[in-house]
Protein backbone atom coordinates (compact mmCIF):
# COMPACT_ATOMS: atom_id res chain seq x y z
CA UNK A 1 0.00 0.00 0.00
CA UNK A 2 1.77 3.60 -0.95
CA UNK A 3 1.98 5.78 1.77
CA UNK A 4 0.38 9.17 1.96
CA UNK A 5 2.44 12.19 0.86
CA UNK A 6 1.00 15.99 2.00
CA UNK A 7 3.29 18.17 -0.09
CA UNK A 8 4.67 15.84 -3.03
CA UNK A 9 7.56 17.62 -5.62
CA UNK A 10 6.37 19.24 -8.25
CA UNK A 11 6.39 17.06 -11.52
CA UNK A 12 4.46 16.36 -14.14
CA UNK A 13 4.35 12.60 -12.89
CA UNK A 14 1.10 11.19 -11.50
CA UNK A 15 0.18 7.67 -11.80
CA UNK A 16 -3.21 6.06 -11.77
CA UNK A 17 -4.55 4.71 -8.92
CA UNK A 18 -4.49 0.81 -8.39
CA UNK A 19 -8.11 0.55 -7.46
CA UNK A 20 -9.10 2.53 -10.37
CA UNK A 21 -6.68 1.06 -13.25
CA UNK A 22 -7.27 -2.12 -12.43
CA UNK A 23 -10.93 -1.78 -12.81
CA UNK A 24 -11.06 -0.11 -15.66
CA UNK A 25 -8.39 -3.10 -17.01
CA UNK A 26 -9.97 -6.13 -16.05
CA UNK A 27 -13.25 -5.46 -16.01
CA UNK A 28 -14.37 -2.78 -18.78
CA UNK A 29 -11.82 -3.99 -21.05
CA UNK A 30 -12.14 -7.60 -19.83
CA UNK A 31 -7.95 -8.18 -19.04
CA UNK A 32 -6.58 -6.79 -22.15
CA UNK A 33 -5.65 -3.22 -22.56
CA UNK A 34 -4.02 -2.74 -25.71
CA UNK A 35 -1.96 0.88 -25.23
CA UNK A 36 -1.13 3.39 -23.05
CA UNK A 37 0.46 6.22 -25.10
CA UNK A 38 0.54 8.77 -22.11
CA UNK A 39 3.38 6.37 -19.83
CA UNK A 40 6.61 5.44 -19.06
CA UNK A 41 8.30 1.73 -17.52
CA UNK A 42 7.55 2.38 -13.92
CA UNK A 43 3.90 3.36 -14.54
CA UNK A 44 2.90 0.48 -16.93
CA UNK A 45 4.11 -1.84 -14.10
CA UNK A 46 0.51 -1.03 -12.42
CA UNK A 47 -1.55 -0.03 -15.91
CA UNK A 48 -0.25 -3.54 -17.10
CA UNK A 49 -0.95 -2.33 -20.91
CA UNK A 50 0.16 -4.52 -23.80
CA UNK A 51 2.44 -1.71 -25.25
CA UNK A 52 3.16 1.42 -24.05
CA UNK A 53 4.83 4.65 -25.28
CA UNK A 54 6.01 7.52 -23.35
CA UNK A 55 8.16 11.21 -23.52
CA UNK A 56 11.29 8.79 -24.48
CA UNK A 57 9.88 7.33 -27.46
CA UNK A 58 8.20 9.97 -28.79
CA UNK A 59 4.22 8.89 -28.55
CA UNK A 60 2.93 11.61 -31.22
CA UNK A 61 5.04 10.34 -33.48
CA UNK A 62 3.61 6.62 -33.68
CA UNK A 63 0.53 5.18 -34.94
CA UNK A 64 -1.96 4.21 -32.09
CA UNK A 65 -3.76 1.30 -33.91
CA UNK A 66 -5.29 -0.69 -30.87
CA UNK A 67 -8.46 -2.11 -29.89
CA UNK A 68 -8.27 -0.50 -26.18
CA UNK A 69 -6.71 2.72 -24.77
CA UNK A 70 -6.03 3.78 -21.48
CA UNK A 71 -4.87 7.38 -20.91
CA UNK A 72 -4.16 9.57 -17.75
CA UNK A 73 -1.97 12.35 -19.98
CA UNK A 74 0.14 14.60 -18.75
CA UNK A 75 -1.74 17.84 -17.55
CA UNK A 76 1.25 20.36 -17.74
CA UNK A 77 2.68 21.49 -20.69
CA UNK A 78 6.34 19.86 -20.64
CA UNK A 79 8.61 20.78 -23.75
CA UNK A 80 5.61 22.03 -25.74
CA UNK A 81 3.52 18.67 -25.34
CA UNK A 82 0.01 19.18 -23.28
CA UNK A 83 -3.00 17.44 -22.65
CA UNK A 84 -4.61 19.21 -25.71
CA UNK A 85 -1.84 17.60 -28.15
CA UNK A 86 -2.62 14.20 -26.91
CA UNK A 87 -6.13 14.33 -27.55
CA UNK A 88 -5.47 15.98 -30.63
CA UNK A 89 -3.72 12.88 -31.68
CA UNK A 90 -6.54 10.33 -30.30
CA UNK A 91 -9.21 12.32 -32.39
CA UNK A 92 -6.98 11.82 -35.75
CA UNK A 93 -6.29 7.76 -34.55
CA UNK A 94 -9.71 7.48 -33.90
CA UNK A 95 -10.49 9.31 -37.19
CA UNK A 96 -7.84 6.99 -39.06
CA UNK A 97 -10.14 3.99 -37.99
CA UNK A 98 -6.72 2.84 -35.50
CA UNK A 99 -8.99 2.88 -32.00
CA UNK A 100 -11.63 0.74 -31.29
CA UNK A 101 -12.33 2.36 -27.96
CA UNK A 102 -10.67 4.50 -25.06
CA UNK A 103 -10.91 5.64 -21.73
CA UNK A 104 -9.41 8.49 -20.47
CA UNK A 105 -9.09 9.55 -16.85
CA UNK A 106 -8.52 13.64 -17.30
CA UNK A 107 -8.78 17.32 -15.31
CA UNK A 108 -13.01 18.40 -15.83
CA UNK A 109 -11.05 21.55 -17.43
CA UNK A 110 -14.76 22.50 -19.10
CA UNK A 111 -13.18 25.93 -19.92
CA UNK A 112 -10.54 24.47 -22.66
CA UNK A 113 -11.18 23.57 -26.60
CA UNK A 114 -9.29 20.08 -25.97
CA UNK A 115 -12.02 19.03 -22.86
CA UNK A 116 -15.37 20.55 -25.64
CA UNK A 117 -13.60 18.44 -28.47
CA UNK A 118 -14.02 14.86 -25.95
CA UNK A 119 -17.99 16.41 -24.75
CA UNK A 120 -18.70 16.40 -28.27
CA UNK A 121 -17.80 12.91 -29.05
CA UNK A 122 -17.61 10.90 -26.03
CA UNK A 123 -19.27 9.78 -22.72
CA UNK A 124 -18.56 11.69 -19.35
CA UNK A 125 -18.45 10.16 -15.56
CA UNK A 126 -17.21 13.31 -13.16
CA UNK A 127 -15.97 12.84 -10.02
CA UNK A 128 -17.73 13.75 -6.68
CA UNK A 129 -13.77 14.68 -4.97
CA UNK A 130 -11.04 14.17 -6.77
CA UNK A 131 -8.89 11.28 -7.57
CA UNK A 132 -5.86 10.86 -5.03
CA UNK A 133 -2.96 9.70 -7.68
CA UNK A 134 0.43 7.69 -6.93
CA UNK A 135 3.56 10.12 -6.99
CA UNK A 136 6.46 8.87 -9.15
CA UNK A 137 8.32 8.04 -5.82
CA UNK A 138 5.41 6.06 -4.80
CA UNK A 139 3.44 8.05 -2.37
CA UNK A 140 -0.12 8.59 -2.71
CA UNK A 141 -0.77 12.34 -3.25
CA UNK A 142 -3.48 13.92 -1.59
CA UNK A 143 -5.37 16.33 -3.39
CA UNK A 144 -2.46 17.33 -5.40
CA UNK A 145 -5.17 18.51 -8.46
CA UNK A 146 -6.40 22.33 -8.49
CA UNK A 147 -9.97 20.56 -10.16
CA UNK A 148 -11.48 17.60 -9.93
CA UNK A 149 -11.55 14.69 -12.45
CA UNK A 150 -13.31 12.63 -14.77
CA UNK A 151 -13.41 9.43 -16.69
CA UNK A 152 -14.23 10.15 -20.22
CA UNK A 153 -15.08 7.23 -22.36
CA UNK A 154 -14.47 8.19 -26.38
CA UNK A 155 -15.41 5.38 -28.53
CA UNK A 156 -13.95 4.50 -32.01
CA UNK A 157 -14.94 1.42 -34.57
CA UNK A 158 -16.87 0.06 -31.26
CA UNK A 159 -19.16 1.81 -28.95
CA UNK A 160 -20.11 0.64 -25.83
CA UNK A 161 -21.27 3.88 -24.03
CA UNK A 162 -23.94 1.98 -22.79
CA UNK A 163 -21.33 -0.85 -21.05
CA UNK A 164 -19.61 2.42 -20.20
CA UNK A 165 -22.33 3.64 -18.00
CA UNK A 166 -22.82 0.25 -16.33
CA UNK A 167 -19.10 -0.22 -15.85
CA UNK A 168 -19.36 3.33 -13.61
CA UNK A 169 -22.10 2.20 -11.72
CA UNK A 170 -20.46 -0.62 -10.17
CA UNK A 171 -16.93 0.67 -9.87
CA UNK A 172 -16.19 0.35 -6.38
CA UNK A 173 -14.16 2.69 -4.34
CA UNK A 174 -11.83 1.90 -1.77
CA UNK A 175 -13.32 3.81 1.83
CA UNK A 176 -10.82 6.54 3.04
CA UNK A 177 -9.90 7.43 -0.48
CA UNK A 178 -10.94 10.08 -2.83
CA UNK A 179 -12.95 10.43 -4.88
CA UNK A 180 -16.18 9.45 -2.77
CA UNK A 181 -17.97 8.39 -6.55
CA UNK A 182 -17.76 9.02 -9.95
CA UNK A 183 -21.87 10.27 -11.55
CA UNK A 184 -23.14 11.42 -15.17
CA UNK A 185 -24.47 14.94 -15.44
CA UNK A 186 -28.17 14.74 -15.35
CA UNK A 187 -30.43 15.92 -13.01
CA UNK A 188 -31.11 12.72 -11.36
CA UNK A 189 -27.54 11.78 -10.82
CA UNK A 190 -27.19 16.16 -9.88
CA UNK A 191 -29.70 15.35 -6.46
CA UNK A 192 -28.01 11.88 -5.77
CA UNK A 193 -24.44 13.99 -5.46
CA UNK A 194 -26.07 17.01 -3.38
CA UNK A 195 -27.40 14.58 -0.89
CA UNK A 196 -24.19 13.13 -0.49
CA UNK A 197 -22.76 16.60 0.04
CA UNK A 198 -25.34 17.09 2.65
Amino acid sequence: MPRLEQNPITNNEWFTPNWLIDQIRDDFFKSVLDLDPTSCEVANRNVKAKRYFSKQNTCLDKPWVAKSIFMNPPYKKENGLGVERFIDKLISEIELGNVGESILLVRASTDTNWFLKLVSIGKIAFSHGRVNFISSNGFVVKDNSPSGHCLIYVPGYLNRKKEFIQFIDRLIIPKKTSPKKFFFLDSENISKVTRLSA
